[in-house]
């Protein structure tokens, strides 16, 4: 197996190029090849971040759209934390018979980043193994600046950065079912437990929608709205709704999945319902325009494509996420 070791928040175009690497190396091996994360992230453990930009199931979605044939998620804990990085390696292998790993050349690892590119060294020296070291200045995007982009507001500068559209898999909650009474019926995401999320504003979108079997699927523009509702003041928490345009059905209590393209404009008071409804008409034009610029690559319809058959095969395996400790004897 060919590795490519790495906290991975997000696999931006940076770690895609890691992948890329490994493939390569895999193939040349006669191998195959894989990621190696943490659940949790080690900067949410350790409190160095507030949030990471995907959740399980949606980093599993990636893994699957992306082409990546293996996730293995390690347990991270006190005790893995206190591993020195030759322990953590020879436990890793004990786990994972390593034929390759490919790295960045700032990766740290082990008992207070005290591992290093000449451990990996060591090791793959002693284990007849292939070693790869990218150059850091591939990383023209980091899951820093990814998740401080999300939180800005997603524009479509992320979706070039990342190689893909930021999204969210979640569940449709019961609303104030105000936007029928608009003419623009919208499904209220559940967005309780997200620690991460876009800031107040209206986004331009793309959904999904399957059939009762997750067989049939069609792609629809989407206006998201995140907000509180400030012209009707009736509103205290975030809340985040979304029109789905050429959609009529009922999406209660069901999961969906919503990918940001652009951010469209600010939140804001409007003088009176009509004038609301105006806007609406105005943000939903130009949300089918944003969706049909996201489509027109043939590219970018393929990557479009492989996340809609991602979900649909997870909703039909009820996928649950495995976690790997190294710590089992």
């Amino acid at each position: 197996m060919v590795i490519t070791l790495g906290a991975f928040d997000g696999f931006h175009t940076g770690h895609q190029r890691l992948f890329k690497t490994a493939r390569r190396m895999a193939e040349v091996l006669r191998t195959d090849w894989g990621v190696v994360t943490f659940e949790p992230h080690p900067g949410i453990y350790m409190g160095k971040i507030k949030a990471v930009m995907f959740e399980q199931r949606e980093r599993e979605v990636l893994r699957r759209a992306l082409g990546v044939p293996h996730l293995y998620n390690i347990k991270f804990d006190e005790k893995l934390r206190n591993l020195s990085a030759e322990e953590f390696l020879t436990r890793l292998n004990e786990r994972i018979k390593i034929h390759g790993i490919v790295v960045g050349d700032n990766f740290r690892f082990g008992k207070n980043h005290e591992g290093g590119l000449d451990d990996l060294r060591h090791f793959c020296l002693t284990h007849n193994a292939g070693l790869c070291i990218l150059n850091i200045d591939i990383y023209a995007m980091s899951s820093a600046k990814g998740r401080k982009r999300v939180a800005g507001g997603v524009t479509n500068k992320l979706l070039y950065e990342l190689g893909y559209p930021w999204f969210i898999w979640t569940k449709v909650i019961k609303g104030n079912q105000r936007g029928r009474e608009l003419g623009y019926p919208t499904a209220n995401l559940d967005i309780a437990d997200r620690a991460l999320f876009p800031c107040e504003a209206v986004y331009a979108a793309a959904v999904p929608i399957f059939d009762d079997k997750a067989q049939d699927m069609s792609w629809h523009a989407a206006c998201v709205s995140v907000g509180r509702n400030p012209t009707f003041k009736d509103v205290n928490e975030l809340r985040a709704e979304v029109y789905i345009t050429d959609f009529e059905g009922d999406l209660y209590n069901k999961d969906i999945q919503v990918f940001f393209l652009n951010k469209l404009r600010r939140v804001r008071e409007f003088a009176n319902q009509d004038e609301l409804i105006e806007q609406i008409g105005l943000d939903v034009k130009r949300s089918r325009r944003f969706f049909d610029l996201a489509f027109k690559p043939d590219e970018r319809r393929d990557i479009f494509m492989k996340f809609a058959a991602a979900i649909r095969d997870m909703t039909s395996e009820n996928f649950k996420p495995k976690i790997i400790s190294l710590n089992d004897k």
